[in-house]
């Protein structure tokens, strides 16, 4: 472990967060509530059965509620210092398709803005004072001195 996680790790609570971090956090932690609103969607979507039953809606609950929890775990690591850059990218990316769906079915407006939030967010956790705050980079892979 590194000097940086190391000091990390020892005090949770710092104050001295970029701002690039504070973005990226936000953007994740507002991905994860947008899940939750759409899991507690599917479950009065299944329960007044305007989907084609219970068990799809049941699925979609859980789909979301998983989402939720992975976007919501990937925010609260990168707040406490945590190398979660490769999670909320992978996140970030998973919007691409979503956005292109939007797109082809006729909402352009909704397909940009998903795309937005998909480059704000790569281009938070990307940059060079988050990538210092977690740690990211800070070791060799495959040389040997792990």
């Amino acid at each position: 472990m590194s000097s940086q996680q190391m000091e990390n790790a020892e005090s949770p609570e710092r104050t001295d967060r970029p701002g690039s971090v504070k973005g990226a956090v936000a953007l994740l932690a507002a991905m994860a509530l947008g899940m939750v609103g759409l899991a507690g969607y599917a479950v009065y979507d299944g329960l007044v059965h305007n989907t084609d039953g219970f068990m799809p809606a049941l699925g979609m609950t859980l789909v979301y509620a998983v989402l939720a929890a992975f976007f919501g775990f990937a925010a609260k690591g990168l707040w406490e210092g945590r190398n979660t850059v490769s999670r909320g990218m992978f996140g970030a990316l998973m919007l691409a398709p979503v956005g292109y769906f939007l797109k082809e079915s006729g909402g352009m407006e909704a397909a940009l803005a998903v795309w937005t939030v998909m480059i704000l967010l790569g281009v938070a956790l990307m940059s060079p004072s988050t990538r210092e705050f977690v740690g990211f980079n800070d070791r060799s892979i495959g040389t040997g001195d792990e």
